[in-house]
């Protein structure tokens, strides 16, 4: 009765993978969770997340219970944004999508590439392998640790936040950048918004901000510079040829998963 207790204190096994040990993880494969578990067919497998946080003793339990090393993934957690060099790999078709393997190659989890790597399809290995030499090409990324709980609110912090929640005419008056998620007001406001003295308020705790296309100055600049160099790339000669071999190996692998009756992606 304690271990079905113990089992059940993770709501699901990317949870336990997060939260507890590799014991955890196997009970609740052992009790019926799927290795695979997800909440959307895209979203990262618990075996990628146990890659990227180096748990091999973790990822050995999944790899046992069925999990598939070959699944892919797009990751919208905003993890990946900390690594500039794969909107690059993306655009060249160098890389198609995310595996476990591809994990450990970004996050330099050493010990679980050399155990998934000869589990891993040829191909997906090899495109993993270019991941791993584009973060070996930029030493200066040091990368957060994978679904890091992120820090408790500074003083600053909180009070922002406190004053955005309790002020209508305080969130009428701030705006943030989407990419970057810097908080500013609108150069143009008034000496007063409302009686509370809010927008003395807002002076105190914000700085001006100009968005333009919705985005702050530094993400504009940006964006403009990454979408230059993607449209470059993407007319050379080489990466007309990648973007041909990826889709035929797209379509290889849609239809090996139609023979074999799995869900197509999305």
């Amino acid at each position: 009765m304690a271990q079905q207790r113990r089992a059940q204190r993770f709501n699901d096994l990317a949870e336990a993978v997060l939260g507890g040990t590799a014991d955890d993880v196997r009970r609740m494969t052992a009790d019926g969770t799927h290795p695979d578990d997800r909440d959307e067919i895209n979203d990262p497998t618990p075996l990628m997340i146990a890659a990227a946080r180096g748990q091999l003793d973790v990822v050995e339990v999944l790899v046992s219970a069925g999990a598939d090393v070959n699944a892919l993934a797009e990751d919208f957690t905003g993890e990946l944004d900390q690594f500039p060099f794969l909107d690059d790999l993306f655009a060249e078709s160098r890389l198609t999508a995310m595996t476990a393997l591809a994990y450990a190659a970004l996050y330099g989890q050493e010990q679980v590439f050399h155990y998934l790597a000869p589990r891993t399809a040829p191909s997906l290995r090899q495109e993993a392998e270019a991941l791993r030499q584009a973060k070996a090409a930029h030493p200066d990324v040091v990368p957060r640790p994978y679904l890091e709980p992120k820090k408790p609110k500074s003083a600053r912090e909180a009070d922002r936040a406190k004053l955005l929640a309790s002020s209508a005419a305080a969130r009428k008056w701030v705006v943030q950048c989407p990419l970057c998620q810097k908080q500013g007001y609108k150069p143009g406001m008034p000496d007063e918004i409302d009686r509370r003295g809010t927008a003395a308020q807002i002076r105190k705790l914000f700085q001006p901000l100009i968005l333009e296309a919705c985005l702050c100055p530094q993400c504009c600049d940006k964006s403009a510079k990454a979408m230059q160099k993607i449209q470059a790339k993407l007319q050379a000669p080489q990466a007309v040829k990648a973007r041909q071999q990826a889709e035929a190996r797209w379509q290889k692998r849609l239809e090996e998963m139609r023979r074999e009756g799995r869900r197509e992606p999305d």
